[in-house]
Protein backbone atom coordinates (compact mmCIF):
# COMPACT_ATOMS: atom_id res chain seq x y z
CA UNK A 1 0.00 0.00 0.00
CA UNK A 2 1.48 3.14 -0.97
CA UNK A 3 1.13 6.86 0.88
CA UNK A 4 -1.06 8.26 -1.24
CA UNK A 5 -3.89 5.55 -0.73
CA UNK A 6 -2.90 5.91 3.30
CA UNK A 7 -3.25 9.28 3.23
CA UNK A 8 -6.21 10.32 0.31
CA UNK A 9 -9.14 8.86 0.01
CA UNK A 10 -10.36 7.02 -3.51
CA UNK A 11 -12.92 9.06 -5.78
CA UNK A 12 -15.11 5.88 -5.35
CA UNK A 13 -14.67 5.91 -1.66
CA UNK A 14 -15.82 9.91 -1.74
CA UNK A 15 -18.81 9.12 -3.69
CA UNK A 16 -19.89 6.22 -1.43
CA UNK A 17 -19.57 8.95 1.53
CA UNK A 18 -21.39 11.30 -0.48
CA UNK A 19 -24.53 8.99 -0.58
CA UNK A 20 -24.39 8.30 2.97
CA UNK A 21 -24.65 12.28 3.70
CA UNK A 22 -27.44 12.00 1.39
CA UNK A 23 -29.39 9.34 2.78
CA UNK A 24 -28.90 10.94 6.31
CA UNK A 25 -30.27 14.20 5.26
CA UNK A 26 -33.15 12.85 3.50
CA UNK A 27 -34.07 10.53 6.62
CA UNK A 28 -33.72 12.50 9.42
CA UNK A 29 -35.44 15.30 7.71
CA UNK A 30 -38.51 12.70 7.38
CA UNK A 31 -38.46 12.12 10.93
CA UNK A 32 -37.72 15.68 12.08
CA UNK A 33 -41.31 16.34 9.75
CA UNK A 34 -43.01 13.90 11.91
CA UNK A 35 -41.96 15.32 15.47
CA UNK A 36 -42.95 18.51 13.96
CA UNK A 37 -46.31 17.32 12.91
CA UNK A 38 -46.87 15.59 16.43
CA UNK A 39 -45.98 19.51 17.98
CA UNK A 40 -48.63 20.97 16.04
CA UNK A 41 -50.76 18.24 17.01
CA UNK A 42 -49.76 18.42 20.18
CA UNK A 43 -50.46 22.55 20.69
CA UNK A 44 -54.16 21.74 19.06
CA UNK A 45 -55.26 19.72 21.26
CA UNK A 46 -53.89 21.49 24.22
CA UNK A 47 -55.45 24.79 23.15
CA UNK A 48 -59.06 22.84 23.20
CA UNK A 49 -58.68 21.57 26.92
CA UNK A 50 -56.54 22.80 29.25
CA UNK A 51 -54.62 25.65 28.38
CA UNK A 52 -55.20 29.43 26.39
CA UNK A 53 -53.99 30.08 23.12
CA UNK A 54 -51.54 32.68 24.75
CA UNK A 55 -49.64 30.44 26.44
CA UNK A 56 -49.64 27.89 23.47
CA UNK A 57 -48.26 30.61 21.65
CA UNK A 58 -45.40 31.02 24.23
CA UNK A 59 -45.00 27.18 23.92
CA UNK A 60 -44.95 26.50 20.64
CA UNK A 61 -44.72 29.52 18.72
CA UNK A 62 -44.78 29.81 15.09
CA UNK A 63 -44.45 25.70 14.79
CA UNK A 64 -47.15 25.86 12.25
CA UNK A 65 -45.37 27.52 9.88
CA UNK A 66 -41.46 25.76 10.58
CA UNK A 67 -43.71 22.75 9.67
CA UNK A 68 -45.40 24.04 6.43
CA UNK A 69 -42.07 25.08 5.40
CA UNK A 70 -40.08 21.16 6.58
CA UNK A 71 -43.16 19.08 4.78
CA UNK A 72 -41.97 21.84 1.08
CA UNK A 73 -38.27 21.52 1.80
CA UNK A 74 -38.76 17.40 2.04
CA UNK A 75 -41.33 16.97 -0.78
CA UNK A 76 -38.37 18.79 -2.42
CA UNK A 77 -35.42 16.95 -1.55
CA UNK A 78 -37.62 13.39 -2.31
CA UNK A 79 -38.03 14.38 -5.70
CA UNK A 80 -34.59 15.30 -6.10
CA UNK A 81 -33.40 12.09 -4.99
CA UNK A 82 -36.07 9.59 -6.57
CA UNK A 83 -35.72 6.52 -6.25
CA UNK A 84 -32.85 6.22 -4.03
CA UNK A 85 -29.76 8.69 -2.87
CA UNK A 86 -27.12 8.75 -5.25
CA UNK A 87 -23.73 10.03 -5.68
CA UNK A 88 -24.97 12.35 -8.74
CA UNK A 89 -27.88 13.63 -6.98
CA UNK A 90 -28.18 17.38 -6.17
CA UNK A 91 -29.72 18.88 -3.28
CA UNK A 92 -27.96 22.18 -2.87
CA UNK A 93 -30.64 24.07 -4.59
CA UNK A 94 -33.23 23.15 -1.88
CA UNK A 95 -31.71 24.84 0.93
CA UNK A 96 -31.19 28.07 -1.72
CA UNK A 97 -34.47 27.94 -2.71
CA UNK A 98 -35.74 28.44 0.77
CA UNK A 99 -33.30 30.67 1.82
CA UNK A 100 -35.46 33.13 2.85
CA UNK A 101 -38.01 31.40 4.28
CA UNK A 102 -35.65 29.59 6.88
CA UNK A 103 -35.91 33.48 8.91
CA UNK A 104 -39.30 32.04 10.33
CA UNK A 105 -36.74 30.14 12.94
CA UNK A 106 -35.85 33.61 14.21
CA UNK A 107 -38.73 33.76 16.09
CA UNK A 108 -39.13 30.30 17.77
CA UNK A 109 -35.25 30.21 18.80
CA UNK A 110 -35.77 33.62 20.10
CA UNK A 111 -38.81 32.96 21.93
CA UNK A 112 -36.98 29.65 23.50
CA UNK A 113 -35.80 31.45 26.47
CA UNK A 114 -39.06 32.89 27.33
CA UNK A 115 -40.62 28.98 27.19
CA UNK A 116 -38.31 27.55 28.69
CA UNK A 117 -39.08 29.87 31.63
CA UNK A 118 -42.84 29.33 31.65
CA UNK A 119 -41.86 25.32 31.84
CA UNK A 120 -40.20 25.29 35.02
CA UNK A 121 -42.21 27.93 36.78
CA UNK A 122 -45.06 25.45 35.59
CA UNK A 123 -42.83 22.63 36.98
CA UNK A 124 -42.25 24.58 40.29
CA UNK A 125 -46.19 25.28 40.69
CA UNK A 126 -47.31 21.63 40.20
CA UNK A 127 -49.16 22.86 36.91
CA UNK A 128 -47.17 20.60 34.91
CA UNK A 129 -50.00 17.58 34.31
CA UNK A 130 -52.47 20.42 33.13
CA UNK A 131 -50.53 21.84 30.80
CA UNK A 132 -48.57 19.11 29.01
CA UNK A 133 -50.99 16.18 29.79
CA UNK A 134 -51.14 13.43 32.23
CA UNK A 135 -48.69 10.81 31.92
CA UNK A 136 -44.79 10.81 32.37
CA UNK A 137 -44.49 9.55 28.60
CA UNK A 138 -46.17 11.61 27.45
CA UNK A 139 -44.60 14.62 29.20
CA UNK A 140 -41.01 13.10 28.14
CA UNK A 141 -42.11 13.05 24.61
CA UNK A 142 -43.18 16.43 24.64
CA UNK A 143 -40.03 17.80 26.52
CA UNK A 144 -37.74 16.15 23.99
CA UNK A 145 -39.45 16.82 20.58
CA UNK A 146 -39.52 20.78 21.92
CA UNK A 147 -36.34 21.29 21.41
CA UNK A 148 -35.74 19.40 18.35
CA UNK A 149 -36.28 22.50 16.25
CA UNK A 150 -33.45 24.47 17.41
CA UNK A 151 -31.42 21.35 17.52
CA UNK A 152 -32.65 20.31 13.76
CA UNK A 153 -31.45 24.27 12.40
CA UNK A 154 -28.07 24.06 13.90
CA UNK A 155 -27.67 20.68 11.94
CA UNK A 156 -27.92 21.91 8.63
CA UNK A 157 -24.77 23.64 8.77
CA UNK A 158 -23.13 20.52 10.17
CA UNK A 159 -24.66 17.97 7.44
CA UNK A 160 -23.52 21.11 4.24
CA UNK A 161 -20.10 21.08 5.45
CA UNK A 162 -19.99 17.36 5.18
CA UNK A 163 -21.59 17.19 2.08
CA UNK A 164 -19.43 19.40 0.67
CA UNK A 165 -16.30 17.58 2.27
CA UNK A 166 -17.76 14.40 0.24
CA UNK A 167 -18.74 16.26 -2.76
CA UNK A 168 -16.05 16.38 -6.04
CA UNK A 169 -14.98 19.86 -6.76
CA UNK A 170 -16.21 18.85 -10.65
CA UNK A 171 -19.33 17.84 -9.33
CA UNK A 172 -22.17 20.30 -10.66
CA UNK A 173 -23.35 19.90 -6.86
CA UNK A 174 -20.44 21.16 -5.69
CA UNK A 175 -21.28 25.29 -5.97
CA UNK A 176 -24.66 24.64 -4.58
CA UNK A 177 -23.71 22.94 -1.50
CA UNK A 178 -20.71 25.20 -0.89
CA UNK A 179 -23.13 28.79 -1.25
CA UNK A 180 -25.88 26.81 0.92
CA UNK A 181 -23.36 26.21 3.72
CA UNK A 182 -22.57 30.09 3.90
CA UNK A 183 -26.37 30.89 3.67
CA UNK A 184 -27.21 28.03 6.49
CA UNK A 185 -24.49 29.19 8.99
CA UNK A 186 -25.86 32.67 8.08
CA UNK A 187 -29.44 31.66 9.23
CA UNK A 188 -28.02 30.11 12.39
CA UNK A 189 -25.96 33.01 13.29
CA UNK A 190 -29.61 35.66 12.65
CA UNK A 191 -31.53 33.25 14.58
CA UNK A 192 -28.55 34.13 17.57
CA UNK A 193 -29.02 37.64 17.08
CA UNK A 194 -32.35 37.33 17.04
CA UNK A 195 -32.55 35.33 20.51
CA UNK A 196 -30.38 37.91 22.05
CA UNK A 197 -32.88 40.53 20.74
CA UNK A 198 -36.28 39.33 22.43
CA UNK A 199 -34.15 38.63 25.44
CA UNK A 200 -33.76 42.63 25.76
CA UNK A 201 -37.42 42.63 25.11
CA UNK A 202 -37.78 40.27 27.75
CA UNK A 203 -36.13 42.75 30.14
CA UNK A 204 -38.62 46.19 29.28
CA UNK A 205 -41.19 43.17 29.93
CA UNK A 206 -40.38 42.76 33.05
CA UNK A 207 -39.23 45.78 34.02
CA UNK A 208 -42.72 47.56 32.91
CA UNK A 209 -44.01 44.59 34.94
CA UNK A 210 -43.14 46.35 37.93
CA UNK A 211 -44.22 49.75 37.08
CA UNK A 212 -47.68 50.19 39.14
CA UNK A 213 -50.83 52.44 37.53
CA UNK A 214 -48.87 51.59 33.86
CA UNK A 215 -51.67 52.95 31.49
CA UNK A 216 -51.16 52.60 27.08
CA UNK A 217 -49.15 50.39 25.02
CA UNK A 218 -46.99 47.85 26.37
CA UNK A 219 -43.56 49.29 26.15
CA UNK A 220 -42.75 46.48 23.63
CA UNK A 221 -45.37 47.26 21.40
CA UNK A 222 -43.23 50.84 21.10
CA UNK A 223 -40.43 49.07 19.80
CA UNK A 224 -38.98 49.33 16.97
CA UNK A 225 -37.63 46.15 15.22
CA UNK A 226 -34.66 46.91 12.58
CA UNK A 227 -35.17 45.14 9.24
CA UNK A 228 -32.27 44.57 6.90
CA UNK A 229 -33.83 47.39 4.86
CA UNK A 230 -33.99 49.91 7.55
CA UNK A 231 -30.32 48.89 9.25
CA UNK A 232 -29.31 49.40 5.22
CA UNK A 233 -30.82 53.02 5.07
CA UNK A 234 -28.70 56.15 5.11
CA UNK A 235 -27.88 57.23 8.50
CA UNK A 236 -25.65 60.41 9.58
CA UNK A 237 -23.62 60.24 12.84
CA UNK A 238 -22.06 63.23 14.28
CA UNK A 239 -19.69 62.20 17.09
CA UNK A 240 -19.07 65.57 19.26
CA UNK A 241 -21.50 68.49 18.96
CA UNK A 242 -21.07 71.94 17.21
CA UNK A 243 -23.27 74.43 17.70
CA UNK A 244 -24.40 74.71 13.79
CA UNK A 245 -25.13 78.16 14.42
CA UNK A 246 -21.28 79.08 14.74
CA UNK A 247 -20.15 76.20 11.35
CA UNK A 248 -19.36 76.88 8.61
CA UNK A 249 -18.85 74.25 6.18
CA UNK A 250 -16.31 74.43 2.45
CA UNK A 251 -16.20 71.93 0.16
CA UNK A 252 -12.76 70.21 -0.08
CA UNK A 253 -11.93 69.50 -4.04
CA UNK A 254 -10.77 65.70 -4.58
CA UNK A 255 -6.70 65.26 -4.28
CA UNK A 256 -6.39 68.14 -1.90
CA UNK A 257 -3.83 67.88 0.74
CA UNK A 258 -3.42 71.05 3.46
CA UNK A 259 -2.75 71.57 6.72
CA UNK A 260 -6.19 70.86 8.09
CA UNK A 261 -5.90 67.19 6.66
CA UNK A 262 -2.58 66.92 8.49
CA UNK A 263 -1.56 66.59 4.93
CA UNK A 264 -3.21 63.55 4.00
CA UNK A 265 -4.52 63.67 0.44
CA UNK A 266 -9.04 63.53 0.79
CA UNK A 267 -11.52 62.92 -1.84
CA UNK A 268 -14.85 63.34 -1.82
CA UNK A 269 -14.51 65.43 1.57
CA UNK A 270 -15.37 68.89 2.76
CA UNK A 271 -14.27 71.11 5.70
CA UNK A 272 -16.70 72.00 9.12
CA UNK A 273 -15.40 75.07 10.59
CA UNK A 274 -16.27 75.72 14.34
CA UNK A 275 -16.08 79.28 14.96
CA UNK A 276 -16.49 80.02 18.02
CA UNK A 277 -13.11 78.02 19.15
CA UNK A 278 -11.92 78.93 15.31
CA UNK A 279 -11.82 74.30 15.11
CA UNK A 280 -11.32 72.99 11.67
CA UNK A 281 -12.80 69.39 10.70
CA UNK A 282 -12.13 67.85 7.83
CA UNK A 283 -14.76 65.11 6.48
CA UNK A 284 -15.04 62.38 4.00
CA UNK A 285 -17.53 60.03 2.47
CA UNK A 286 -16.58 57.14 0.41
CA UNK A 287 -18.10 58.40 -2.73
CA UNK A 288 -19.84 61.28 -4.20
CA UNK A 289 -23.19 60.74 -3.52
CA UNK A 290 -22.55 60.00 0.10
CA UNK A 291 -20.72 63.05 0.24
CA UNK A 292 -23.57 64.47 -1.53
CA UNK A 293 -26.12 63.22 0.74
CA UNK A 294 -24.14 64.45 4.22
CA UNK A 295 -23.38 68.22 3.01
CA UNK A 296 -27.11 67.79 2.21
CA UNK A 297 -28.50 66.62 5.55
CA UNK A 298 -25.95 69.51 7.01
CA UNK A 299 -27.26 71.96 5.08
CA UNK A 300 -31.00 71.45 6.62
CA UNK A 301 -29.88 71.08 9.89
CA UNK A 302 -28.35 74.23 9.96
CA UNK A 303 -31.67 75.75 8.09
CA UNK A 304 -33.71 74.36 10.78
CA UNK A 305 -31.23 75.91 13.47
CA UNK A 306 -32.03 79.05 11.82
CA UNK A 307 -35.59 79.07 11.69
CA UNK A 308 -35.69 77.99 15.27
CA UNK A 309 -33.55 80.52 16.61
CA UNK A 310 -35.50 83.21 14.44
CA UNK A 311 -38.86 81.83 15.93
CA UNK A 312 -37.33 82.36 19.42
CA UNK A 313 -36.17 85.23 19.36
CA UNK A 314 -39.37 86.66 18.40
CA UNK A 315 -41.44 84.87 21.13
CA UNK A 316 -42.60 87.39 23.43
CA UNK A 317 -41.35 87.32 27.05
Amino acid sequence: MNLLTMTEESPEKQLRLRVCVLSELLHTERDYVQTLEFLSQYAATRIDKNITEETVKVLFCNIEEILALHRDFLSMVEGLMLPEPNAMHEVGRCFLHFRSVFQIYDEYCGNHEKAQRFCWNSIRSGATACCWGAGRTRRFLWRVTWWRPIQRICKYPLLLRELLKRTPKKHSDFPPVQESLQVMKAVCSNINEAKRQMEKMEILEEWQSHIEGWEGSNITDTCLKNSKTALEAPRFLFRGRINTEVMEVENVDDGTADYHSSGNIVNNGWKIHNTAKNKWFVCMAKSPEEKQEWLEAVMKERSAARVFGWAWSRTPG
